[in-house]
């Protein structure tokens, strides 16, 4: 399985997101919400098609747009402060960091 990074903006005040994040948690074999608006996914699927998968429940309409950013991730090249348990779920071993800021 290959493991991606999900990020995005919702922008839409107005809808109701609910089935944006049920999309996610279904379809997604593995998952942390890591931030607020990013999430560490474990898929078959590609990019292109997790994309597509999330679209129809985002807000197109005549206000600023949701905007949404897939990518596979390198493990060998990441970086960061976030949760033992997030590095885990990236590099499939526990990471030694010197701070935990974020869970």
């Amino acid at each position: 399985m290959k493991k991606y990074i999900i990020t995005y903006h919702l922008r839409n005040k107005e809808k109701n997101y609910d089935s944006f994040y049920d999309t996610i948690k279904t379809n997604m074999p593995e998952y942390r919400h890591v931030l607020e608006d990013l999430w560490f996914v474990k898929s078959d699927k590609t990019a292109n098609e997790i994309v597509h998968l999330l679209l129809p429940h985002l807000y197109f309409g005549p206000l600023r747009a949701d905007s949404i950013f897939v990518a596979e991730i390198n493990a060998e090249n990441v970086e960061g402060l976030i949760g033992k348990s997030h590095w885990s779920f990236i590099t499939d071993k526990e990471e030694e960091k010197d701070e935990e800021k974020m869970d």
